[in-house]
């Protein structure tokens, strides 16, 4: 029993150095095929409260192309980029129905489950992205 015991904390300290939790990396591989259910805010100068705030869709179809989709159901297509935690979003054609949405975008914090976003324009904006495929 003894030797399985060292087994067992050998396996344990490789586990924890290791970390036996997949660790989820964000990049265009991991956003690729996904669909999330989106919300923005942006606050006022003093960053306290949010002065506008709303909901939309946003399906990352390829590794580079997306679409979104407004509260009324009208459609926008975009390019977007990853560099690290930079999340870069440009408009395709011109018509530009989530203007907020474009930009350059920090990404705060992100899981397999839901992504932060933030910046600020002056004032701080925030996405919240929670996956719904």
């Amino acid at each position: 029993t003894m030797k399985l015991l060292k087994m067992f904390l050998l396996a344990a300290a490789m586990c924890v150095a290791v970390g036996c939790e997949e660790q989820y990396e964000f990049n265009e591989d991991t956003l690729a095929q996904t669909i999330w259910k989106g919300h923005y805010e942006c606050y006022n100068a003093l960053g306290a409260s949010a002065m506008e705030w709303y909901d939309f869709t946003v399906q990352f179809t390829t590794a580079s192309t997306g679409k979104y989709i407004d509260s009324e159901s009208q459609v926008s297509y975009f390019e977007y980029d990853v560099e690290d935690r930079l999340l870069t979003i440009d408009e395709i054609g011109t018509d530009v129905l989530f203007i907020d949405f474009i930009g350059s975008w920090i990404v705060h914090s992100s899981s397999k489950e839901s992504l932060e976003l933030v910046r600020y324009q002056p004032n701080k904006e925030l996405i919240t992205l929670t996956r719904e495929y």
